[in-house]
């Protein structure tokens, strides 16, 4: 409603008007009485400013005249400027109107479908699913309902665990995770063991009869949580889930090396930019900075009259950098190893973790860090449960 508004107002064309006189007040009152439309009206010491239709500006001279108020403009907005400018050159009109009509239309509809994540389906036969949901280039954007989307096209294919759909002005990015071999069976029957040797030290079973204990220890391959439930005198198979916690020591050995080379940034940073069009690129540069760079992309796309194109300006910083070569001192060895740690704690999804012992070995080009750590995994394995049926 307000492009509308804002273009009405274009096309009608302004004028911002400065008022001088005693009887200012008076004088605007005499506008709002004959129904003459106003607006951003702004005093400054002894004047007024207002913006007006320019339509209007014979009336507000006649009117004038009653309160003797002097009515100067200030500026002129508006369409009218340029059909002054090009007032006999018509195809220059006609072919920026046909521009405007053709870039509404455009910026409201889907015209690239992305599709990431895709290593078992194909890209024609995820487009031909979507499709077949309704979903195609030149759509209307506000037509696709991205939630009710996703659930079905995981529906349309038994390999696909996830996905999710981001429209994005005139793209719409489809990303999918697939099973790796084939869809699971969740209902298959199923105990819970022991992936490593560990002391339990939290217990959360959701499905299934928990086999052990707080403070106990297992071994590899033990029995957590059997899928047998037994209720009143008869077995019945479930497919367990829950999770086991459990304190599992560790060795750790990482080696520093003494000398490491470190980027050094510079101070002349670099920006290059380029138009992307329906997945066209066009460069606006000549060459690209020489030399070892960093780079940090940043895509923005255009809006027309606050409707969002499908052209982006994508702008490339390279960040020039020369290497140097650092010295790790003995006293910086103990937080470069305890950091090397961590982010191995993060990647196996450890709980938590305690460093029990540790010592550093000097060589001649490294340090040696070892270490005996306890930490905190979910050693829950699931176990397929083999039923025999025997009459």
């Amino acid at each position: 409603m307000n492009f509308l508004i804002l273009f009405f107002k274009y096309l009608l064309g302004t004028l911002t008007l400065e008022l001088h006189g005693e009887f200012c007040e008076r004088f605007l009152n005499i506008l709002a009485a004959n129904k003459i439309t106003f607006w951003n009206v702004l005093k400054k010491k002894d004047k007024f400013y207002i913006e007006i239709y320019k339509k209007d500006i014979l009336k507000i001279k006649k009117l004038r005249r009653k309160t003797l108020v002097k009515v100067k403009i200030k500026n002129k907005k508006g369409a009218f400027k340029i059909f002054r400018r090009y007032k006999y050159r018509y195809g220059v009109l006609v072919g920026g109107f046909c521009v405007f009509l053709i870039l509404n239309y455009m910026s409201n509809r889907t015209w690239l479908i992305k599709v990431n994540g895709n290593n078992i389906n194909s890209e024609t036969e995820i487009l031909s699913a979507l499709n077949d949901l309704g979903v195609y280039c030149g759509i209307k954007t506000n037509k696709i309902n991205t939630d009710i989307l996703k659930q079905r096209l995981i529906l349309s294919f038994d390999n696909i665990s996830w996905a999710s759909i981001n429209k994005q002005a005139s793209v719409l990015e489809v990303n999918i995770k697939e099973y790796e071999n084939e869809k699971p069976n969740y209902q298959e029957p199923s105990n819970i063991v022991a992936l490593c040797d560990g002391i339990i030290s939290e217990i959360k079973v959701n499905i299934g009869s928990c086999e052990v204990k707080l403070g106990q220890t297992v071994k590899k391959g033990q029995l957590l949580v059997s899928g047998i439930i037994s209720d009143s005198g008869s077995n019945s198979a479930v497919h367990s889930t829950g999770e086991i916690y459990a304190f599992v020591p560790e060795n750790f050995t990482t080696e520093i090396e003494k000398y490491n080379n470190e980027k050094v940034y510079l101070d002349n940073e670099i920006k290059k930019r380029k138009l992307e069009i329906f997945n066209f690129n066009f460069p606006l540069f000549l060459n690209l900075p020489n030399g070892t760079c960093d780079t940090v992309v940043v895509s923005k796309n255009i809006s027309f009259f606050k409707r969002v194109l499908p052209i982006k300006v994508i702008t490339t910083t390279y960040k020039p950098y020369k290497n140097e070569v650092s010295t790790v001192l003995s006293n910086q060895v103990l937080n470069i190893a305890e950091e090397r740690l961590k982010e191995k704690m993060k990647n196996e999804n450890a709980k938590n973790f305690e460093i029990l012992s540790c010592k550093v070995t000097e060589k001649e080009e490294s340090f040696v860090y070892s270490a005996k750590i306890r930490k905190t995994i979910n050693i829950a394995q699931q176990e397929i449960l083999k039923i025999n049926d025997e009459k």
